[in-house]
């Protein structure tokens, strides 16, 4: 995942300030406030990744694939859930997918830093109208991180204490 922040880092160093991206990203988020914008967090094993882009209020695949992904443009990575950390109790599908927008970010990085590997993913629920009927639909909680490593679990999961303790007032206050 290095080299997705290297290559964008260096369009930014190069682009000058007439670049498409328009500005430089936002100030990095700790893992505590990205675990707190999630809905959603799961530890999965990405199946595969797809290139795909919004068009006449639908995904549709890029192709031909492109190299790197635009701005405009959409990773599907289809994700095989191994275990639900957040919300709890959640039943999901057996596989869900996480759309990770563009900025210049190399498709065949991404493809050898998720599929076939188990991280932690902290996503937040779909909130695009063009999607509203798909329910197994999720984003990252932060747009400038894709995934976590598993090593990060123990700190994710203090993180989430206070969420899961909000949560369960909230289901006892309204009984």
């Amino acid at each position: 995942m290095k080299r997705f922040f290297v290559l964008f880092l260096a369009c930014l160093t190069f682009a000058g300030s007439s670049s498409v991206i328009g500005s430089t990203p936002p100030r990095r988020k700790t893992l505590a406030e990205r675990v707190e914008l999630a809905t959603h967090v799961i530890v999965g094993t990405a199946k595969k990744v797809t290139v795909c882009e919004f068009k006449d209020g639908k995904i549709q695949k890029v192709e031909p694939e492109p190299e790197v992904i635009a701005p405009y443009e959409i990773a599907e990575v289809e994700i095989e859930v191994n275990e639900v950390l957040y919300p709890l109790p959640w039943k999901p599908k057996k596989t869900v997918r996480y759309f990770f927008r563009g900025g210049w970010f190399e498709v065949a990085s991404i493809r050898s830093d998720t599929v076939g590997k188990k991280l932690i993913y902290l996503m937040k629920a779909n909130e695009y109208e063009e999607l509203k009927n798909e329910s197994d639909v999720f984003f990252p909680s932060y747009d400038w991180n894709l995934a976590e490593q598993l090593e990060k679990k123990t700190e994710i999961l203090a993180a989430l204490e206070p969420k899961i303790a909000r949560d369960k007032k909230t289901a006892q206050d309204k009984k």
